[in-house]
């Protein structure tokens, strides 16, 4: 088993800083869902994680260790960032590199491919593997060793249906044997199926930090109302300072509270209902809540407009 402990983690390149005082762990037994925006943070976070950057401030540990300072870093964390794949090799060819480097044998590069299901793959070119098949072949080059860590980035990138459902029974399983996983994707519909814990950020700061159950009761109460006199009861709630949303069908809408305050409200006017029920509190509603109230982060000082009638167009920084 192996914990990650990310400990506020600041990282800058030159005046941006990608990285805030970020704070999180990802526990042996669990799958955490690592979510935020283009440009949140995350790549630098896991590249961080895995010795690839140095942090500026704070740290990433692995059981207590940094990643590089670990007896067998590449027996304890199996990492799926980028393919870097050689289109002209072949798959088998691919995983054997690996294992030399890494001083595992031919037995563990057939278990990597049984475990990915490419075993009837390994003497095909990489070049001719559709997106799918290279995340199974990156899934496979991280399980070589059979560590107690993973970090995944985007591992649901073209999956189709069948390899998205293969990939949440095969990490629910991983998590199940103990194993800790560390999730980064955008598909959160899927993610939301897989996640015991979720950890978001947005420009570089924590945003959210909680399992998936306690994620859920942040977001505000919705209920779902179905009445023949929607006109009426939609312009009843909104003089009563209720947020209404328009429904599925003319006679249907969302209201953000709950049904308790909603039914009595709409029962004392004489409205009738047809339906009258909780709405679903959805991974996407809780992300986009805490997400979309951040402030746009400013340009460093270099990359300020200047002024005047003659000031030319600038381009703002783009965050790794």
């Amino acid at each position: 088993m192996a914990t990650l402990s990310v400990e506020g983690l600041t990282k800058r390149f030159g005046a941006v800083e990608a990285v805030s005082n970020l704070s999180f762990t990802a526990e042996p037994g669990r799958v955490t869902a690592f979510l935020g925006p283009n440009g949140s943070g995350k790549t630098t976070t896991l590249r961080v994680v895995l010795g690839l950057a140095e942090p500026t401030e704070g740290a990433a540990l692995i059981d207590g260790q940094r990643y590089q300072d670990l007896e067998r870093p590449f027996h304890t964390v199996g990492a799926l960032l980028d393919g870097g794949f050689h289109p002209g090799r072949r798959a088998r060819d691919h995983l054997r590199i690996l294992a030399t480097a890494v001083g595992v044998g031919d037995d563990r590069i057939d278990a990597a491919l049984a475990f990915s299901e490419i075993s009837y793959a390994a003497k095909r070119r990489v070049g001719g593997f559709s997106t799918g098949m290279k995340q199974r072949l990156g899934l496979a080059a991280a399980m070589l060793t059979d560590p107690p860590l993973l970090i995944l980035d985007e591992p649901l990138n073209g999956l189709d249906p069948e390899g998205i459902q293969w990939l949440r029974r095969t990490l629910r399983s991983l998590a199940d044997d103990g194993r800790t996983v560390l999730l980064s994707s955008h598909v959160l519909a899927e993610t939301e199926q897989i996640a015991d814990d979720v950890v978001i950020i947005s420009q570089g700061h924590l945003r959210a930090d909680a399992s998936m159950a306690e994620l859920a009761r942040q977001v505000t109460a919705e209920v779902r109302v179905r009445t023949p006199e929607a006109g009426r009861a939609r312009a009843l709630l909104v003089d009563n300072g209720f947020a209404v949303t328009p429904g599925d069908t003319a006679d249907a809408f969302i209201v953000d509270s709950t049904g308790v305050e909603v039914g009595e409200l709409l029962s004392a006017a004489g409205i009738v209902l047809h339906e009258l029920s909780p709405g679903e509190r959805r991974l996407e509603s809780v992300y986009f809540q805490l997400v979309s109230d951040l402030p746009a982060p400013p340009l460093p000082a270099a990359a300020t407009p200047p002024a005047g009638p003659n000031a030319g167009p600038v381009t703002e920084p783009e965050l790794p």
